[in-house]
């Protein structure tokens, strides 16, 4: 990854496996740390330091991402740390959104707007009471709550 100058975060996992961690399910990392027990969080500030240190002897500068000042962004020598719990869900949220900002940031350039709409149809269903709905993720350009589409299935069109 760091030959092809390919941007990456590091997840610091089993953050729950700290003495007295006290669930907050599906929650992001920092609001999870704040109901946490001031003896809980000096040992996750022990880990993080201790896997800090670890990747140092590798040769890989890094911080937890909140603590990462301007400089440590734009210097892509930096690798931002995100504790994470992969059994109750903490710090996934934290995760997603950083790999979506890392990638606007390194990518600004080469990405392009166009007026035309580009989406891609997840699902396609009836639900009672709404009648045919349609799941999709938007590429370029909007799509608002009234906007009329066609769709091709197998049945046919869907309006």
């Amino acid at each position: 990854l760091r030959k092809r100058g390919t941007p990456f975060v590091v997840a610091l996992n089993k953050i729950d496996r700290c003495y007295d961690w006290k669930t907050c399910k599906d929650t992001p990392i920092r609001d999870a740390l704040k109901v946490q027990s001031e003896g809980t969080v000096q040992e996750f500030r022990s880990r993080a330091d201790s896997a800090k240190l670890q990747l140092q002897e590798q040769g890989v500068n890094s911080n937890i991402y909140w603590e990462m000042g301007d400089e440590d962004w734009t210097n892509s020598d930096f690798v931002p740390l995100v504790p994470t719990s992969a059994i109750t869900g903490e710090g996934v949220q934290d995760i997603l959104l950083l790999l979506c900002q890392i990638a606007q940031r390194k990518l600004w350039r080469q990405l392009m707007w166009c007026a035309n709409l580009q989406a891609t149809v997840l699902e396609v269903k009836a639900i009672d009471g709404l009648g045919m709905t349609v799941d999709v993720l938007v590429v370029n350009g909007y799509l608002r709550e009234g906007d009329k589409a066609v769709f091709c299935t197998l049945d046919g069109p869907v309006v």
